[in-house]
């Protein structure tokens, strides 16, 4: 599968024009997401993929490893 990611503000018109390449064929899937929004979930995303980790799960959660907490 060929994937184009495209940044770009849109027009006075209220559109955004988006030149697809040659090779990506005839049909494509657009999905339009605003930017700012995205980058907020994305971190998100991140964050939770982090706690699900198995050095989180199987380190950071373990209580023989909870020196901090003694102090």
């Amino acid at each position: 599968m060929q994937v184009l990611r495209v940044i770009q503000d849109v027009s006075a018109d209220g559109y955004l024009h988006i030149a697809v390449p040659p090779g990506m064929g005839r049909r494509c899937e657009v999905i339009v997401l605003p930017l700012e929004e995205r980058a907020a979930a994305e971190s998100y995303e991140r964050a939770t993929l982090q706690e699900q980790s198995g050095f989180v799960q199987a380190l950071l959660d373990d209580t023989g490893e909870d020196v901090w907490n003694d102090l």
